[in-house]
């Protein structure tokens, strides 16, 4: 479970060694913040809500992962396949203004069925 229920993660991010296959978190790196919120939690695994307010390479995934706190299913940064076979990362929800038109898109996608498995464990309603 997070520390704080909700907060910011400001770190630079840095991805410039292209023999490195990751990215990491160093003062040469690229500003990056990450907004979060806990939506559930059982002790063991926390849901959360993010909002990356910068793009970074791999950015959740390198925010979480110092703070003890790897995605499931992401062994590049730390997480175990324990508990689901991937990363359990998911974009519900996606808006921007289309670049020719200025029309506003919106796009939304319902949580895939093993990451809804995951969520209801957590909550107490697994089987």
């Amino acid at each position: 479970t997070l520390e704080n229920p909700s907060g910011i993660i400001d770190a630079p991010i840095d991805d410039s060694d292209p023999s490195v296959h990751k990215s990491f978190i160093a003062e040469t790196g690229q500003p990056s913040v990450t907004e979060y919120e806990t939506v559930a939690a059982n002790g063991v695994l926390t849901v959360v809500r993010v909002r990356p307010r910068t793009g970074r390479t791999h950015q959740i995934r390198v925010h979480f992962a110092p703070i003890g706190h790897p995605l499931c299913g992401d062994e590049l940064y730390g997480g175990s396949l324990e508990c689901i076979g991937r990363q359990a990362l998911h974009r519900g929800k996606m808006a921007f203004e289309h670049p020719v038109t200025g029309e506003k898109l919106c796009f939304e996608s319902p949580l895939p069925e093993d990451m809804q498995k995951l969520v209801d464990e957590i909550n107490g309603e697994g089987n």
